[in-house]
């Protein structure tokens, strides 16, 4: 059942990996491929030499980074940082918009979605990393 719920999340999340008409994915979609690497990262295997994990570590920085960068580029964000809980120091939910403001609200994301991966069979992770758009 748990499973079952957690793959639905999957497909939801996999869905707003898909790129407007007209523009790049919004800053969440690169921040939930970041927290995918992550995870996938994490997931011990054997037979993955240590270079590929650092790879995709490597891979993990690179989506948190385009995040980052697709964060300052919208004028106005396309809504406020869906949170469970407001943002510390931010009664309202909204993001500052300084460069601190921001590298934090990508990392919330990411750790936020490394929560809702780390369950997942490495199948479902890979189904979700396959979806992912190129990082700028």
């Amino acid at each position: 059942m748990r499973i079952a719920s957690l793959s639905l999340l999957l497909v939801g999340l996999a869905a707003a990996c898909a790129t407007p008409k007209g523009g790049k994915p919004d800053w969440t979609v690169y921040a939930d491929c970041s927290a995918a690497y992550r995870v996938n990262a994490r997931i011990a295997d054997p037979s993955r030499p240590a270079s590929m994990t650092s790879m995709v570590s490597e891979t993990a920085d690179d989506y948190q980074k385009a995040a980052v960068e697709r964060f300052r580029q919208q004028p106005h964000p396309s809504h406020d940082y869906p949170m469970t809980e407001p943002l510390p120091g931010s009664q309202t939910g909204h993001v500052d918009r300084s460069s601190a403001g921001i590298i934090f609200a990508v990392t919330a994301r990411v750790v936020e979605t490394i929560g809702k991966f780390t369950n997942l069979p490495r199948e479902e992770v890979e189904k979700f990393i396959d979806a992912c758009p190129q990082p700028d």
